[in-house]
């Protein structure tokens, strides 16, 4: 219970992330199932990732409202979420998971989305982590 409170604003704030990228996708025209697998493949792994961010925080690695750590992380940690989410699409389509251009654009092209995703995703995480607040200190 403990590690949850350590980590659930993360976990929210990167499953959030992923939900509205599922909404998107179903308002693009996509089809509900389709936007759902969406919703669902990259929301997970955005959501272990955000618990990732908020361990660094416990430890000390990375500072509380850090633009640079943030950016930094996510550089690095989005690419592989939508790897993931990338591969399991494309496995369900029968497409070729990163398209013409091969894997090392695609990463590149990540990597820098996820440094942009990375200033929204510390403003929403603050957000996040006032409206827990009372939850997280019910115990200490």
């Amino acid at each position: 219970m403990r590690l949850l409170r350590r980590t659930v604003t993360g976990l929210l704030t990167g499953l959030l992330t992923g939900v509205v990228a599922g909404a998107l996708a179903a308002l693009a025209g996509a089809p509900p199932a389709t936007a759902a697998l969406a919703a669902f493949t990259l929301g997970i792994p955005l959501a272990l990732l955000g618990a990732g961010y908020d361990l660094l925080l416990e430890l000390g690695r990375v500072r509380p409202g850090g633009l640079a750590e943030v950016v930094a992380y996510w550089a690095l940690a989005f690419p592989v979420a939508r790897t993931l989410q990338q591969v399991v699409l494309a496995w369900g389509s029968g497409q070729p998971a990163f398209g013409r251009q091969g894997a090392g654009a695609f990463l590149t092209f990540q990597a820098a989305v996820g440094g942009v995703y990375g200033i929204g995703f510390l403003l929403l995480h603050v957000q996040v982590h006032a409206l827990l607040r009372p939850w997280l200190r019910e115990e200490g």
